[in-house]
């Protein structure tokens, strides 16, 4: 009998070690990922042993799991023998092999629910729901686990580097954390569904912490501003033309910006536009680096009431503008109201060729002519022009750029506003005249 017993006991040990590894990793998750509940934080916080858990939370989940995994393997072992001993009690010599099978897959199947409910979904369950009271009971144990086994972990740790190292691949911060996307989605609701917009901006907002001013700013090619020394008539007249709402105001130029200003302000005056000395309505203006984090970013244009900043790069220049909406945007994907409208960079005219605006994208003209173009140092099709060219071009002029023939169709000051593009093929003379 005890041949029997010895092994059934470890399991259902094991089992219960598997339960409390399973309810300390998704309590510790939940507190870990908790922004809104304060509440929760703070009451886990009041206690010192949880308090060291989330200092260093990626060190005891990789302890955590290594526990969970080690529990499982044992379980699945000593399954083994203790089948193979109810084996030689019983008759095993009559049993055929078909029933052999039988009685082993059912074992199996028993033991595998026993193990998915008792070991992992009702701590699961129980972690999340109560994260601090379940931490307060394990917490020393996962501690004491996490010291007993560091030694190995960091051998393992260096075995897997080396072997990302091989494969020439980087290891994160931390390989052996569940997938923030998964935990987060465990931890949303008890069961209920998760509409898809819901989804998405859950998805989008993870990804902002990677996202920074410069992958969203408004270059300051494109910025309309209001210029001190051109008087009200002049501004009046760009705000008209640009329907916008918000101008930085600048003293020459953009990197002189002193302030902002809101339409709004002007329009509640009843003196007249044209004489109104735009400094009485100067707004404070926020300045961001082009490093910044969209999440920092955000969190400072609502604490402040600002819908829009100036983007500024290391020397203090301005490099361009950002808004709140640009950043809204990266989360709940593009906000149109009734006087935007959408704008085909690229269209396809009657005789097949194509007139690109200047600041469409390179790839997507690339992938629209069926033509390769590439140039590391500019992102548009009017930089690209400019780059190869090394100098403005004049309108209408003419020239071939790779395997396009290019005529600009507009131009201003500062940028190429648009071109008529049309692929060709080079004549058999000029491919043996470029392979000499």
């Amino acid at each position: 009998m005890m041949q029997i017993l010895w092994p059934l006991s470890v399991i259902l040990v094991l089992v219960f070690l598997h339960a409390v590894f399973v309810a300390a990793d998704f309590a510790l998750i939940k507190l870990h990922f908790t922004r809104f509940d304060t509440g929760l934080l703070e009451r886990a916080r009041s206690r010192r042993p949880i308090l060291k858990l989330l200092e260093a939370v990626n060190r005891f989940s990789r302890a955590i799991r290594f526990g969970s995994m080690a529990c499982t393997l044992g379980v699945g072992v000593l399954l083994v023998v203790l089948m193979d001993r109810l084996m030689d009690l019983g008759d095993a010599a009559a049993m055929g092999s078909g029933m052999k099978l039988l009685v082993w897959t059912g074992s199996f199947l028993l033991a595998f629910g026993i193990h998915t409910i008792v070991g992992e979904l009702v701590p699961r369950a129980l972690g999340i729901r109560y994260p601090v009271e379940t931490l307060r009971g394990s917490s020393w144990f996962v501690r004491l686990f996490s010291v007993l086994i560091s030694p190995l972990s960091r051998l393992l740790d260096r075995s897997a580097a080396g072997v990302l190292k091989v494969l020439k691949a980087e290891a994160g911060e931390e390989t052996s954390v569940i997938d923030v996307e998964v935990q987060i989605r465990s931890l949303l609701s008890d069961g209920d569904e998760v509409s898809p917009i819901t989804e998405r901006i859950l998805s989008n907002a993870l990804q902002l912490r990677k996202l920074v001013v410069q992958d969203v700013l408004i270059p300051r090619n494109r910025i309309q501003y209001f210029d001190i020394n051109d008087g009200g008539g002049v501004n009046i007249e760009i705000a008209r033309k640009s329907g916008h709402t918000r101008f930085p105001l600048c003293e020459g130029d953009l990197d002189r910006c002193v302030g902002l200003v809101h339409i709004k302000d002007l329009f509640r005056q009843r003196s007249e536009l044209h004489h109104l000395d735009l400094r009485q309505f100067r707004r404070d203006i926020l300045r961001f680096s082009v490093d910044d984090a969209l999440d920092f970013v955000l969190e400072k244009l609502l604490q402040q009431k600002m819908h829009m900043a100036l983007a500024v790069d290391e020397f203090g220049g301005a490099v361009g503008v950002i808004t709140l909406e640009d950043v809204l945007e990266e989360l709940v994907g593009e906000i149109h109201d009734e006087f935007d409208r959408e704008e085909n960079q690229i269209q396809t005219l009657k005789d097949g060729d194509y007139l690109v605006d200047g600041l469409t994208p390179i790839h997507e003209v690339s992938e629209m002519v069926g033509v390769e173009l590439s140039d590391e140092e500019v992102s548009t099709f009017g930089g690209l022009i400019t780059s190869e060219l090394g100098r403005m071009p004049k309108a209408q002029e003419t020239f071939r750029l790779g395997g396009l023939e290019v005529t600009v169709t507009g131009v201003s000051e500062k940028r190429v506003l648009s071109a008529r593009v049309k692929p060709f093929t080079p004549a058999p003379d000029e491919d043996r005249a470029e392979g000499r």
